[in-house]
């Protein structure tokens, strides 16, 4: 598997067979079931498969790039994740799809062996700690940023230290919350990186007062 990140890259990596299977299957960065996806047969690249690759990568910064292999059979667990960390992870559920990967139902699966549950509920738990990881830092960082703006806001506009004071600190446990929400829930990196700048831009009048 390859995540490539150019399409000099990814052609490259498609000229050679895969380890296993007959083909290989392109899959776009926050893709799920079986949509954003294409096979594509080792060897020269086609003139629509490079178009694929070059939009995907300039959308999203890369295509993940795997053999594609015969599928038994798919399980999956489905979580909510909190601003505040907390995770929430649904039952064990069988997936069925179409020929081309497609997502068709998903029924809750009984009598499934524990290793199975298991193993899919830690990487449920992995993943959701490193998106936490990443999104709560920035996103506090950001908060704490706007409350301050708030503050210096209010003063410039005349208003008093105390009415102030309490704007700053009453803004950035509310703005933490939502800043949080709204990038975990966009599907790409780049909307991901836009509603931070959009969050950054009244912090930044902040940033170079301090400076200064």
């Amino acid at each position: 598997s390859l995540f490539a990140r150019s399409v000099d890259e990814a052609v490259s990596h498609l000229a050679a067979a895969p380890p296993l299977g007959r083909q290989w299957r392109a899959k776009r960065a926050h893709g799920m079931a079986g949509r954003g996806q294409r096979p594509i047969a080792p060897g020269p690249v086609s003139d629509a498969d490079r178009s694929y690759l070059r939009a995907s990568i300039e959308r999203d910064g890369g295509i993940q790039l795997e053999p594609e292999v015969d599928i038994v059979r798919e399980l999956a667990v489905h979580g909510m994740l909190a601003a505040g960390g907390s995770l929430r992870i649904g039952p064990l559920l069988e997936q069925r799809c179409d020929a081309s990967g497609q997502w068709l139902e998903s029924r809750a699966l009984a009598g499934a062996e524990p290793g199975i549950a298991v193993a899919l509920r830690a990487e449920a738990e992995r993943v959701a700690a490193a998106l936490h990881h990443l999104a709560a830092p920035v996103a506090l960082a950001l908060a704490v940023g706007l409350g301050v703006a708030l503050r210096g806001l209010t003063v410039a506009l005349g208003g008093s230290e105390a009415n102030a004071n309490a704007l700053g600190l009453l803004l950035p446990p509310l703005a933490w919350g939502l800043i949080a929400y709204v990038v975990l829930i966009q599907q790409r990196r780049r909307e991901q990186a836009l509603v931070l700048l959009a969050c950054a831009v009244p912090v930044l009048p902040v940033i170079v007062s301090a400076v200064l």
